[in-house]
């Protein structure tokens, strides 16, 4: 799973080596950027916040190509364990999982068995990766999505979900509102909530991403950005 944010934050602090940002025009869709995943540095693809787009490209942003999703699926949150193989939930239009084995190019959907609004999904590998959304759902999966099984905490059962990161195939963090935050260190058996002093208690938090097994970021509301380097224990 590619570390996004930390990308960003490479990208914001390297600013003075470089002379500007470089616009990628022309613009590959006219809707509003949702999520990105970055599989390398030459590709990147990316989801809109309507409808039926995902678009990608292979050089680095010179030229982009638009895929049009059959069946009106919405996109907005994905994972690329690898180049190929590819996850997406999306939100409250799309209550299945959808997945692509050849880059972007085609999606189809997953039974996944719950039709719950789903808004946070992640991979650790092709096969093992989770879902979570509304209500504090929160699924598995060990067969690439073929089949899932339900790993709900009661802790979150009033929570919307809306962030996931696997360390690895055991240790999983989950972010959600109310200042949630959730971790398994038993690939999702068990969950142990986390304090989270630096949000109030009504603010949601929203990403979560870790560099390493140790360090890991979380992005919120009102701005919230908080740095753990004891793997989410803190």
């Amino acid at each position: 799973m590619k570390t996004k944010i930390f990308i960003l934050l490479f990208l914001i602090l390297s600013f003075n080596a470089y002379s500007q940002w470089l616009v990628q025009s022309p613009y590959p869709q006219a809707n509003d950027v949702y999520d990105i995943a970055i599989i390398d540095p030459n590709t990147v693809i990316g989801t809109s916040n309507w409808m039926c787009t995902v678009f990608k490209t292979t050089n680095g942003g010179a030229n982009w190509t638009v895929f049009d999703v059959e069946n009106n699926r919405e996109f907005k949150i994905l994972a690329f364990p690898n180049s190929l193989t590819g996850y997406a939930v999306g939100g409250a239009m799309t209550n299945k999982p959808l997945k692509t084995t050849n880059g972007g190019v085609n999606w189809f959907p997953l039974n996944s068995a719950n039709d719950t609004t789903k808004w946070a999904i992640g991979f650790y590998d092709v096969n093992t990766g989770w879902i979570a959304g509304v209500y504090g759902f929160i699924m598995k999966t060990t067969d690439g999505g073929n089949t899932w099984v339900s790993q709900t905490n009661p802790a979150v059962t009033n929570k919307t979900l809306k962030g996931i990161y696997p360390i690895d195939a055991d240790n999983v963090v989950i972010a959600g509102s109310s200042k949630t935050i959730v971790r398994t260190t038993d690939g999702g058996n068990n969950w142990i909530s986390v304090n989270a002093p630096f949000v109030s208690g009504t603010d949601e938090l929203r990403y979560v991403t870790f560099l390493n097994a140790n360090t890991g970021i979380l992005c919120g509301a009102r701005q919230r950005i908080a740095r753990t380097t004891n793997g989410g224990v803190s």
